[in-house]
């Protein structure tokens, strides 16, 4: 069952709740954490700018656990608006996303037969997870994942397989 993913979660901060790129979402939950990519040696036939980035140093601040959204259609509850994944502009998702911060995790709902996790917060907002509904996803797409701090992992493909890691 998916919400086992998310217990440990529960009674923690959620932080750092922004949308990456496209329609993937992260949020960081519990005490921060200060991570250093050093440096890589880029392969010849990288892009100039994936070889300027490799190059860099990375310093980034991560939860005890962070929640990665990817493929999957999303369902975000805040200050009683609700945005979607499939929104033509998610850039008004933007500023609703600081509402998000702060909030602590309540629980998590699983629907088993539709492959669909609730994530509750305790101001009222709310995160509904549910498989990729386009056309052209695979079964092997990952919907979701969760990371612990040490890298250890949790995802749901959208076949509804969980892969543990």
């Amino acid at each position: 069952m998916s919400a086992e993913a998310f217990r440990p979660f529960v009674g923690l901060l959620i932080w750092g709740c922004r949308r990456d790129h496209g329609s993937f979402l992260s949020f960081q939950f519990g005490a921060p954490h200060l991570t250093v990519r050093e440096p890589i040696t880029p392969s010849a036939d990288v892009s100039p700018r994936v070889a300027r980035t490799l190059a860099r140093r990375r310093v980034s601040i991560q939860g005890d656990w962070s929640l990665l959204v990817l493929n999957c259609d999303w369902f975000l509850e805040v200050d009683g608006k609700e945005f979607r994944s499939d929104l033509d502009d998610l850039s008004v998702v933007d500023e609703y996303m600081p509402s998000v911060d702060g909030q602590r995790f309540v629980s998590p709902e699983w629907m088993e037969s539709e492959k669909v996790v609730t994530l509750n917060f305790d101001l009222g907002a709310s995160l509904r997870l549910a498989p990729s509904s386009e056309a052209d996803a695979s079964d092997d797409d990952e919907q979701w994942a969760v990371y612990r701090a040490d890298r250890h992992y949790c995802s749901l493909k959208r076949s509804g397989q969980i892969v543990w890691g």
